[in-house]
């Protein structure tokens, strides 16, 4: 992992923990994905499940 990716996942942990903290928001899926994934596999792999979703609802 090179610092880039290293930051990003960074950033991604911080996202979860201001989300847990000042929303009271307890996004257990997203930290589970970033622990298992990393912070960048985990946002392309929401990209391309945000991405069929609006395929699918322009197809339908």
């Amino acid at each position: 992992m090179d610092q880039l990716e290293k930051k990003f996942n960074e950033d991604m942990m911080k996202i979860y923990k201001t989300a847990k903290k000042e929303l009271k928001y307890n996004a257990n899926r997203f930290l589970q994905m970033i622990s298992r994934d990393g912070g960048l596999q985990t946002a392309k792999n929401l990209l391309l499940k945000r991405k069929a979703q609006k395929a699918l609802r322009f197809c339908g």
